[in-house]
C-alpha cells in the first residue's frame, strides 16, 4: 500500500534516478461494488453489514486510516478529488499516480476479506453459501477496480491471480503462476523494458471463486495453538480492536508488547 502512495513523493526528490513501483498486494481498496452502485470510491461492504444487505461501515475504514496515520496524500490526487479523503483509497488514487508501477495482486486478499472487512476465515465444507457469495461479491469489485491498469495509457504491469491469499506467492521468488507466467519474471521484464513478456496476466479460470491451482482457494485455518504470551497481552491491551484498528491500538501499545515477546511479525500475523 505504501508503495502507491510514496512512489511518486521518491521521484520528486531523486529526479536523476528511475523510478518505478512494485506494490505487492497493497491495492486497498477496491470500488464499483454491486451494493453501493452510487458510491463507486467506497470499498466493498463489510461482511455483516453485507450479510445483512446493509452498507456503511467500510466507508469508514479510509478516513479513519488516513487520520490515523497522517497518511501522505498526493497533491495530484487532493485538487482532483472532490473529497480529500477519498485519496486514501488506492482505488481512487491509482489514476492519479505519474510514476511506472507493475502490481502484483491477488484477486481475494484474505487480510482484506477476513481481517478488514470481518468475514470468519472458512475452508472447503466448512464455508457457508453466504460466505462463499461473499468472496464472489469482493472478487467482482476487485476485477472492476484493477481494469484502471488495463486501461492505462502508462503501461504499468499487472499480475493478478485468482487466489486467496495475502501476499503469498507474489514477492520475487513466488511461486504463484498464471498460465506458466511467474511474477519474479513479468516483474524482471517489465522494470528493464525488455518487452518480451506480456505486461499484464490475469486469471481467466471458471467461475467467481478463487481457482488458481498454483495457491490457496479457501483453505481452512490450522487448528488454534495455545495461546502465546504476546496473544495475551494484545487480547488484554486491544481485544475491542481485534477486529477493527488491531494494529493500529497495536502501535500504540509497542513498548508493553515488546516486553510480552511481542516481534512486529508476529503482531502482523495476530492482527491479520
Amino acid at each position: 500500500m505504501g508503495t502507491f502512495y510514496n512512489v511518486d513523493w521518491l521521484e520528486d526528490r531523486v529526479p536523476w534516478a528511475k523510478v518505478k513501483g512494485a506494490p505487492i498486494a497493497g491495492w486497498y481498496f477496491s470500488g464499483e461494488t454491486a451494493d453501493q452502485p452510487l458510491l463507486p470510491w467506497s470499498p466493498p461492504s463489510t461482511y455483516p453489514d453485507w450479510e445483512r444487505n446493509k452498507t456503511g461501515t467500510s466507508r469508514v475504514i479510509v478516513p479513519y486510516l488516513v487520520n490515523l496515520y497522517k497518511t501522505y496524500i498526493h497533491p495530484n490526487c487532493a485538487d482532483r478529488e472532490d473529497v480529500r479523503f477519498h485519496c486514501g483509497s488506492v482505488h481512487v488514487f491509482y489514476k492519479h499516480i505519474r510514476s511506472p508501477v507493475f502490481v502484483l495482486q491477488h484477486m481475494y486478499d484474505s487480510n482484506q476479506i477476513n481481517g478488514q472487512l470481518y468475514m470468519p476465515s472458512c475452508g472447503g465444507d466448512t464455508c457457508t453459501q453466504a460466505q462463499k457469495d461473499y468472496v464472489g461479491y469482493f472478487g467482482e469489485s476487485f476485477r472492476k477496480s484493477t481494469r484502471q491498469v488495463v486501461q492505462s495509457s502508462k503501461k504499468d504491469g499487472l499480475f493478478f491471480s485468482s487466489c486467496y491469499e495475502h501476499t503469498g506467492g507474489l514477492a520475487v521468488g513466488g511461486s504463484t503462476r498464471i498460465n506458466s507466467y511467474d511474477p519474479t519474471t513479468m516483474l524482471g521484464d517489465w522494470y528493464f523494458d525488455r518487452g518480451t513478456l506480456p505486461r499484464i496476466v490475469i486469471d481467466d479460470c471458471p467461475g467467481t471463486l478463487p481457482c488458481n491451482p498454483s495457491c490457496q482457494t479457501l483453505v481452512p485455518r490450522p487448528d488454534p495453538q495455545p495461546e502465546t504470551r504476546c496473544e495475551t497481552e494484545l487480547n488484554t491491551l486491544c481485544l475491542e480492536h481485534r477486529r477493527v484498528g488491531c494494529l493500529a491500538c497495536a502501535y500504540v501499545n509497542l513498548a508493553q508488547l515488546f516486553k510480552a515477546t511481542c516481534t512486529l511479525e508476529e503482531l502482523d500475523l495476530l492482527c491479520s
